[in-house]
């Protein structure tokens, strides 16, 4: 799917404009946003869960398995990426929208910063929400438990797959690149190169997760993917011509004008 999209891009128009829906983007990041907040709030105080822990995990997750807790520079190199770029995007986010020219020549000014501020803060916020439901259903083992002598404390440990860290590097920087991307009438190279520095960006993060062994390969893989998909769904969603269409007898998405 993420592939489809990219390409989509690739092939698309750019030089267009994104476009609000009150009435969907409103409640939709006030819910997500809550929820983001509410499940990094609540996190320590959910309980320890009896899990299983298989003698061998599968080869492509060996490296790190076992692996004592990582702390120092490596962990919070992780955590600046992945936080620490949220903040930026926030202020990158409206800055770009601000400055960037529409069809008719214009600035974007107010408005501009708030449809570029909103599409981002939505791509982040459904990527942690996502993330986190996925996290809380499958309570995978996190790579540390298994060196010897490790003594459960808190639900964090059992929240490996997929990384959070990764997703949301994933969701910030394509959601950011895509923005770009379609707003810009930019060659084919320079789209590729926004895309690759994203994905170089969220790869980056998901090597240090795993370093630190916080998280299994396969927990970063997929937070990458699930993250880069929410950041080129969302702004691609607010093109202006995607409607859901029905006839009666099915549903599917189309292009209103």
């Amino acid at each position: 799917m993420l592939t489809w999209w990219i390409a989509a891009a690739l092939a698309g128009d750019g030089g267009g404009e994104l476009h609000l829906r009150p009435a969907v983007d409103g409640p939709l990041v006030v819910s997500a946003g809550a929820y983001t907040v509410a499940s990094l709030w609540l996190l320590p105080d959910r309980p320890v869960l009896d899990v299983v822990v298989s003698p061998e995990p599968l080869s492509f997750d060996r490296g790190p398995a076992g692996q004592p807790e990582g702390e120092g520079a490596v962990p919070l190199a992780s955590d600046v990426f992945s936080y620490g770029g949220t903040f930026l995007g926030l202020v990158a986010a409206p800055v770009y929208g601000a400055l960037d020219k529409g069809p008719d020549g214009s600035r974007g000014g107010g408005r501009g910063a708030l449809t570029h501020g909103v599409i981002y803060a939505e791509s982040v916020t459904l990527s942690v929400t996502l993330t986190d439901i996925v996290k809380t259903a499958s309570r995978r083992p996190r790579p540390y438990t298994r060196a010897p002598g490790f003594v459960w404390e808190e639900a964090d440990d059992q929240m490996s797959f997929p990384s959070g860290h990764t997703s949301t590097a994933g969701a910030l920087t394509f959601s950011l690149a895509h923005q770009i991307v379609r707003t810009q009438d930019l060659s084919v190279g320079a789209q590729l190169a926004a895309y690759g520095l994203a994905t170089a960006y969220t790869a980056t993060t998901g090597a240090l997760r795993v370093a630190a062994a916080k998280h299994y390969p396969s927990d970063v893989v997929i937070g990458g993917l699930l993250g880069a998909t929410v950041g080129i769904v969302v702004p691609e969603l607010h093109r202006g011509g995607w409607g859901v269409q029905t006839d009666g007898r099915t549903v599917g998405l189309s292009r209103r004008f």
